[in-house]
């Protein structure tokens, strides 16, 4: 079979749409997707009781700074700023972030974490996730932030409005990425995301 320079452009281009669309297929993939929530629900109010003060509620921000996500969560925090009635951590998960000084001057207490040591400790595979605990201790919503995915608005004062209220709220799903490297490899198994 002899092949002329049309038939190879022909070629090209179709292998190059495959290429594309999977690249593009993998990178949204978990933004589509709920994330898992973690499974050991005890383990994780357990681990995040060390951050709070006198019996005070505690709201805790899990957010990964490998995510699309976190910059808009981040603006977000900053801008509302800490709210009163709690003590409010900021667990950043992987690094460090341009907008901890601005979270610190926002009232937020600012922590970094590896993410083997949130999995381990924590049991935590994917993130963004909102922790919120009593001044009982007792884990009042431990879930998402956003009702859909690809979402612009987080809903933590909403979640956090209703809970003062003495209402229960439903977990939303966990829309964000993964952090746990076996998690990734289910949702990406190609590692295009990385790309």
């Amino acid at each position: 079979m002899r092949f002329n320079k049309d038939s190879l452009g022909k070629i090209f281009l179709v292998l190059w749409v495959i290429v594309v669309v999977t690249v593009i297929t993998f990178q949204m993939a978990s933004h589509l997707l709920a994330m898992p929530l973690p499974k050991e629900v005890e383990k994780v109010r357990e681990s995040l009781l060390s951050y709070q003060n006198n019996k005070e509620w505690l709201y805790v921000h899990i957010i990964y700074d490998k995510c699309s996500c976190t910059n808009l969560l981040i603006e977000h925090l900053v801008e509302r700023k800490k709210m009163k009635e709690a003590t409010e951590v900021i667990m950043l998960i992987g690094g460090s972030s341009s907008y901890e000084d601005q979270l610190i001057k926002s009232g937020f207490k600012f922590v970094t974490m590896k993410k083997e040591t949130v999995e381990k400790e924590f049991g935590i595979e994917a993130a963004p996730i909102l922790a919120v605990i009593n001044g009982n201790g007792e884990l009042k919503y431990l879930g998402g932030y956003f009702k859909t995915s690809a979402a612009k608005y987080p809903k933590d004062i909403e979640i956090i409005s209703h809970i003062n209220k003495g209402s229960e709220v439903e977990a939303l799903p966990l829309y964000g990425c993964a952090i746990s490297d076996v998690l990734k490899s289910y949702i990406d198994p190609l590692g295009v995301s990385e790309i």
